[in-house]
């Protein structure tokens, strides 16, 4: 069933344009016949009706202006595209109408105005990277997306929030928290509802992974607060704090722990460190197909550990039937990976 809805949408896709490599070529240096420059002069909405517009260079949306986005737009980056959102840009594309955005660099994007806000958005060749010193604020929202295999994120955050929503990762994805010295942080970053590859999350402040497929490893180092619900993980879980840091706040509940993950905790050892236990309720070990379950307590402390002599991961009873809170039926609604 799952097989033939993907099949279908696939079919879709290419119909609508979306995989083609005439919609849009991968890689351009000269803007297609009969596109139009992206254009940033006003508070304005761009409806696709087949229209390509182009990002030649780097571009600025000044901090007035509000640039909304739908309904089949295709947008093309060329000769080293990037666009740095001052003002705001809302991108809002339709389950059977998406966005599509390639070759543009977000990475200049630090401080818009009024938000960043792409929705039902297919990218390709897109970057979302910033280096040390240069970190977002603000609201970002990325739902209903797909970042295809071509794309890049490794994101820095320092005040706001950073919204992960029903996102179909095709690459890695790394977030780093970095609130300014001496202030208190002020900072969320929500990953509910996706498909995600290798992820890690780093940094002081309030960080939220619900109903989330996560193969290839969740990593997650120094929070304030921490909640990790619902979420199917391949690989492994590792949480870490430093020596000064506490598990008091960290929540891990009902995840299914598929065969050959494993679950780590770690904090360096200090003088007159406080004892802590960190609780995993209704935790499912076994296969993806609920076979192989692992109950047996002895077998579960051997998946289960920690570094550290004053961190005590506890649990209660295993459960013996996995979790459904993932909503695979929902994710396979996106548009498809090229080379799922």
């Amino acid at each position: 069933m799952r097989t033939t809805c993907r099949a279908s949408l696939l079919a879709l896709a290419v119909t609508l344009g979306l995989l083609t490599a005439a919609a849009l070529p991968a890689v351009a240096e000269e803007a297609p016949s009969g596109s139009v420059p992206f254009p940033v002069g006003k508070t304005q909405t761009l409806r696709g009706k087949g229209t390509v517009y182009v990002i030649d260079g780097a571009v600025v949306i000044p901090k007035k202006v509000e640039i909304s986005v739908e309904l089949d737009t295709k947008i093309l980056g060329i000769r080293g595209a990037s666009l740095e959102v001052r003002g705001a840009l809302k991108v809002r594309g339709t389950q059977d109408h998406w966005v599509e955005i390639r070759n543009v660099d977000f990475s200049p994007t630090v401080a818009p105005f009024k938000g960043l806000h792409l929705d039902m958005v297919n990218l390709y060749g897109c970057k979302f990277v910033q280096g040390r010193g240069h970190a977002f604020e603000g609201i970002g929202t990325i739902e209903n997306a797909c970042m295809q295999r071509d794309c890049e994120f490794d994101v820095a955050i320092k005040r706001g929030e950073l919204n992960l929503l029903m996102i179909t990762w095709g690459v890695p994805c790394t977030i780093r928290l970095e609130p300014p010295a001496g202030e208190k942080p002020s900072i969320i970053v929500q990953c509910h509802s996706s498909l995600l590859k290798k992820t890690s999350i780093k940094g002081r402040g309030d960080v939220r992974v619900r109903n989330a497929s996560v193969n290839g490893g969740l990593t997650l180092e120094n929070m304030l607060k921490l909640t990790v619900d619902g979420c199917d993980i391949n690989t492994g879980l590792v949480i870490s704090q430093p020596a000064d840091g506490t598990f008091k706040a960290v929540k891990l509940t009902k995840c299914n722990m598929w065969t050959g993950s494993v679950i780590k905790f770690s904090r360096p050892a200090a003088p007159k460190q406080k004892k802590e236990r960190v609780f995993l309720q209704k935790f499912f070990f076994g296969a993806k197909d609920g076979s192989q379950v692992t109950v047996a307590t002895k077998a579960i402390h051997a998946l289960v550990s920690s570094d550290s002599e004053s961190v005590k991961p506890r649990f209660d009873k295993a459960r013996k039937r996995m979790h459904k809170l993932v909503n695979y039926d929902i994710m396979d609604t996106r548009v498809p990976m090229l080379g799922r």
